[in-house]
């Protein structure tokens, strides 16, 4: 035995795969019918109604007494007026807006570098 029992089991079934391929290569192929196992039958059961005989005529419109009778647009007898204003409108003002100034700040307290205390800014009254 060279290799133990692990690679004789290796080496068996290598071998026997090797043989099952060669003898599904050379066995021929089954007919096979698909169509014949699952046909099924289509045909529509006689009780169903969907084989009865149907009648096609021409479809008829119901009868009424109602008659269209063209109406005829009456013509305008005058022309409308133009209300005419008596003040002629302004003309819109295209003069340059005045620019907005820059609100005052107030002066700001001056700390010293070294100072420990927070300085609290008051608004002016």
């Amino acid at each position: 035995m060279s290799g133990g029992f692990g690679a004789g089991f290796v080496k068996g079934a290598f071998i026997s795969l090797i043989g099952i391929g060669a003898v599904s290569l050379v066995m021929p192929l089954g007919q096979v019918d698909p169509a014949g196992k699952t046909q099924v039958d289509l045909s529509t059961p006689a009780s169903s109604g969907f084989n009865a005989a149907r009648s096609d005529t021409n479809p008829v419109l119901p009868v009424t007494d109602q008659k269209v009778v063209p109406v005829e647009q009456q013509k305008p007898q005058q022309k409308p007026k133009i209300a005419v204003l008596a003040q002629p409108v302004p003309a819109p003002d295209t003069s340059p807006a005045t620019q907005p100034t820059a609100p005052t700040v107030a002066a700001l307290p001056k700390v010293s570098p070294g100072a420990e205390k927070i300085a609290v800014i008051t608004p002016p009254a």
